[in-house]
Formats: structure tokens, C-alpha cells, sequence
């Protein structure tokens, strides 16, 4: 599959899942539009402002997507940390593949290890009290891993002796950034779906006498310095300490005292 199709494909499987998004959004909706009257805003905070709201676990669903058409991918699950319903602290780690071939040279990158990021999600909503969240935030970003590569054996160009070209195990570290911007749309009950857009800028890269790395876990190719990332995930939000949400617009503005 040519790579034209691979970038397609992964256009139209973001499209329809925005799709998805929006309809579940429009059935969950909390009408808290910007005419909400000041006796409906009093409620909300009475009762919907607390400091801690829970824990969610996340789920990308992209990186195994985008191993199926293309080198590289991978497996990522998160932990997000909710305080006062603006500020997340989140914690990543996943396991990042890619087994490519260099058409041209016939080298090949073989490399399968894990990596982490540690950031923080600002909810940039005006109303914090709902379930829907657009946020912006930052990571930082790193990978401790190793990488097989291997290619036709070379050829002195004096005594004509080949030498195979096969190298195992090397190590390698790499440290990056991210600037992303994201939704969390709420689906149904504790479950919601949330897709992300993710600028990556490569901070160090651990170099080899043999080659650079051709692929990083969690970061991606090193064609350039700077990247651009994604993620589409599912979201389940933990209640152990969740204070319950209430609809301002299902409380009468004579309970406020």
C-alpha cells in the first residue's frame, strides 16, 4: 500500500470518528451556554466546584491503527490526575515498534521498547462544570531503548573482502517535547473519547558509532527534529473519589442561601 493511501486512510479514519464524536456529544450535551443567568452560575460552583475530581485511564486506539499501514506504531495507555476540573497532570507510557526496510539500500530498522511522558492539561473551556473538556498542554517525553539494524554486506573497496553489516542490541536515549491541543467528549456514563494533535520537537537523540536511530519510540521517525503526532483514545474515569455532577439547570435558583 502506496503511501498516498496510508495518509488517506488515516484522514478518513480521523473524519469518521470526529463524526462519531459529535453525535454522542450532541446526546450528552449540557445546555451551559454563555446566557446562563448569575443565579445558574451560583449553582454550578456551589455544587459542582470541589478540588479533586477523580482519576481517569486512557487507551490510544491510533497506535495500533497506525501499525497496520504503515512501519511503525505501537501500544499507549495514560493516567490523569483531575483538580478543580482545569488542571490534569498526566502520566503516559506505551511500548513503541517498527520493523522498516530502506527500499533504496535495503537496510533495515528493527526496534520494540518502551517510553514515557510526564506533562500537564490546561481545560481552556469558560465553564469548567461540564463533562465535554478542550484543553492545550505540554509533555516531556523519553525513551530508553535498543535497535537492530542490519543491510547487504559491504565490500572493501581495496582487499574486495565482504564484511557482513548486521548489528544487534544497540542502545540508545532519546528526550523530546510536546505541545499538544485536545477534546474530551463524554459517550456515555464514564466513558469518553477524546482525540489529540501533537507537535513533538526532539531534545537529545543517543548516537551510535555504527548510525543514528531511524525510528524513536513515542516520539517517531528522526527525518527531522521537529514532528507532528496524534492520538484518538477511549477514556474511562474512575469514581473512587469523584464528587457526582449536577446539572445547574435541574436546580431551582431558590435553593441558593
Amino acid at each position: 500500500m502506496g503511501q498516498l493511501n496510508k495518509k488517506k486512510i488515516i484522514l478518513i479514519f480521523f473524519f469518521i470518528t470526529s463524526l462519531f464524536e459529535h453525535v454522542f456529544a450532541q446526546e450528552n450535551h449540557v445546555e451551559l451556554g454563555s446566557d446562563m443567568s448569575d443565579q445558574q452560575n451560583e449553582v454550578s460552583e456551589k455544587y459542582n466546584k470541589h478540588f479533586f475530581y477523580g482519576v481517569s485511564l486512557s487507551i490510544d486506539l491510533f497506535s495500533p491503527i497506525q501499525k497496520l499501514f504503515s512501519d511503525y506504531g505501537g501500544v499507549e495507555a495514560g493516567a490523569h490526575a483531575n483538580f478543580l476540573n482545569t488542571y490534569f497532570p498526566v502520566v503516559e507510557l506505551g511500548l513503541g515498534f517498527c520493523n522498516h526496510k530502506n527500499g533504496n539500500t535495503n537496510i533495515k530498522y528493527e526496534t520494540s521498547d518502551p517510553y514515557f511522558r510526564v506533562g500537564l492539561d490546561y481545560n481552556i473551556l469558560k465553564d469548567k462544570y461540564q463533562s465535554n473538556i478542550l484543553y492545550v498542554g505540554a509533555r516531556y517525553g523519553f525513551s530508553f531503548f535498543n535497535f537492530n539494524i542490519s543491510g547487504p554486506d559491504i565490500v572493501d573497496p581495496i582487499w574486495k573482502v565482504k564484511e557482513p553489516f548486521s548489528y544487534s542490541n544497540i542502545n540508545s536515549n532519546s528526550h523530546w517535547i510536546e505541545f499538544l491541543a485536545g477534546v474530551k467528549i463524554k459517550l456515555w456514563h464514564n466513558i469518553h473519547m477524546g482525540w489529540t494533535i501533537r507537535f513533538k520537537h526532539l531534545l537529545s537523540s543517543g548516537k551510535s558509532q555504527y548510525c543514528e536511530p531511524y525510528y524513536i519510540p513515542g516520539y517517531g521517525t528522526t527525518v527531522s527534529s521537529s514532528t507532528w503526532g496524534g492520538s484518538y483514545s477511549i477514556i474511562f474515569d474512575l469514581n473512587l473519589f469523584k464528587q457526582k455532577y449536577i446539572n445547574p439547570n435541574s436546580i431551582s435558583p431558590h435553593k441558593i442561601q
